[in-house]
């Protein structure tokens, strides 16, 4: 099952373009600016606007826009989930063929879902980015910077930073355990494998207890390290 092997978040891939040697710092507060504007934006037009622009980024980076892409398929059921439901649950005015009296499909609910849908897209984009260009250990030591005037106040910024970086880093071994896991259940003869992707998701539910366990025991022994 390829579909946990395909998530990009969290990984960081070594490069020598303009937006890898750019200051954490700087890369942290544009991606904080973006998901603002992300979540503030009420058309259809803006996010596509924002879009584009991550767009150019992404080719400065020296990306590609397919592994980008392919790393956040395995969300699209959240882009589906939030997309419906904004199309079955907005008032408005009702598409013809699709009024059911109860339930029916509005004009404003078929723009409202797209919205949605667009914006959690273009966060995960946005955070995939950030991560695939700024090594842990720089990224960690930009946002110590600009919060570090919070140490004045009793804030342990210090240790906020460390708790980030430890969970950007436990993103891939997080995914790891559950390659190991998906692999012993295949080796038993489960079948992982077959029907949508919405049958993938629902065939690794029951993995989830296995997988939080074997990474919680990674964790103790990181832990006990440091």
């Amino acid at each position: 099952m390829n579909i946990l092997q395909d998530i990009t978040l969290g990984r960081y891939i070594p490069g020598d373009s303009l937006v890898h040697r750019a200051d954490a710092r700087i890369k942290f507060a544009a991606i904080v600016i973006s998901i603002l504007l992300i979540l503030s934006a009420t058309r259809l037009l803006y996010l596509v606007i924002i879009g584009l622009f991550f767009i150019l980024i992404i080719k400065m980076a020296g990306l590609s826009l397919r592994y980008l892409f392919k790393g956040i398929k395995p969300f699209l059921w959240l882009f589906i989930c939030a997309g419906i439901f904004h199309l079955f649950f907005t008032p408005g005015r009702a598409i013809g063929l699709f009024n059911m009296g109860f339930l029916s499909i509005t004009y404003e609910g078929l723009i409202s879902g797209i919205i949605v849908s667009l914006r959690l897209f273009l966060l995960i984009t946005v955070s995939s980015v950030l991560t695939l260009t700024t090594s842990p250990t720089h990224l960690v030591n930009g946002m110590e910077s600009i919060f570090s005037p919070l140490k004045k106040i009793g804030v342990p910024v210090g240790n906020i930073a460390w708790m980030i970086m430890m969970s950007i880093r436990f993103i891939p071994v997080l995914i790891m355990e559950a390659e190991r896991v998906i692999k012993a259940q295949t080796a038993r003869g489960r079948d992982l494998d077959s029907g949508n992707i919405i049958r993938k998701i629902r065939n690794l539910i029951p993995l989830l207890i296995p997988i939080f366990m074997r990474t919680l025991r990674r964790a103790e022994i990181v832990g006990s390290k440091e």
